[in-house]
């Protein structure tokens, strides 16, 4: 079965199409009202756990916390499942957020420090000899759809923080340099959909004092989060709906594959995912 990051650009759009229309999601303003009531019951540091299970093949998919701290309980919760998960029996495939990280020579912890949990799930896979993929749209094709729908001072913006916010959440002992993760996003962001806007350090700056009416500040990171939050911004918001279909699909394939899937993501990708997922399990 080909990956899903083979497929060429329209048969992505032709799944886009197609499954936005059949899955039941929870929208994203639903996944922001489950947030707060989670937060109500003291539940905002805990993961939000996803697993199905039947008599040849499970599901398990770890909505986690975004951090990179090694002693952080929740890659001890992660470890397990994972234990259990190879226990189980059939085939088996792992899912990464975000891209491939590699993990050559690093030991557990440094694997989390620098990527934290999608680093996690790369180390652990690579332990056992799982193979482990990273469905993500193809780029270029989401950037081409967002630009059209939103404009590209928007849809530029919004990479942009969510590239920054990634370094802003790590260890700064580790990842020292920012300059490394703007010059990164410069290099690879798919300028042909640009339109007339030239993408420079300074003009990713000033873009952002524009938008925001601030300084970027590497610190202060509620503008930050709020800029990339799917609840909160309509750039980010599409951006996901593109993402948690492409994450379903990819699902979808491999468990009629007869693979055990085990998926660790951000935890708003599976409070978002749980009613197609469910449904997806119970047929």
């Amino acid at each position: 079965m080909a990956p899903l990051h083979l497929l060429d650009s329209f048969g992505r759009h032709f799944i886009w199409y197609t499954y936005r229309m059949k899955p039941k999601f929870r929208t994203h303003k639903e996944m922001v009202e489950m947030y707060g009531e989670r937060d109500k019951q003291g539940l905002s540091n805990e993961p939000y756990l996803l697993a199905y299970t039947s008599t040849t093949q499970s599901l398990t998919f770890f909505g986690s916390r975004h951090v990179n701290d090694p002693e952080d309980k929740q890659f001890t919760e992660i470890a397990s499942l994972w234990d259990q998960f190879l226990d189980s029996p059939g085939k088996k495939i792992a899912l990464c957020e975000g891209g491939l990280r590699s993990i050559e020579g690093k030991t557990k912890e440094e694997a989390i420090r620098l990527d934290g949990d999608p680093g996690f799930i790369c180390w652990l896979a690579n332990q056992a000899g799982i193979e482990v993929i990273s469905p993500e749209p193809d780029r270029a094709l989401e950037v081409r759809e967002l630009v059209g729908a939103f404009g590209a001072k928007k849809t530029v913006l919004y990479y942009f923080v969510r590239r920054i916010y990634q370094w802003a959440r790590t260890d700064f002992r580790w990842q020292p340099n920012v300059n490394h993760y703007i010059e990164s996003f410069i290099e690879t962001f798919p300028r042909d959909e640009l339109e007339s806007f030239e993408m420079t350090r300074e003009n990713l700056f000033e873009l952002f004092k524009k938008e925001t009416g601030q300084e970027l500040s590497l610190i202060e990171r509620a503008t930050l989060s709020n800029l990339k939050n799917p609840g909160r911004n309509e750039v980010a918001t599409k951006s996901s709906e593109y993402r948690n279909e492409t994450i379903f699909e990819t699902i979808r394939r491999y468990k009629t594959d007869g693979y055990s899937v085990f998926a660790v993501y951000g935890s708003g990708h599976a409070i978002v995912l749980e009613p197609a997922l469910k449904a997806l399990y119970s047929a």
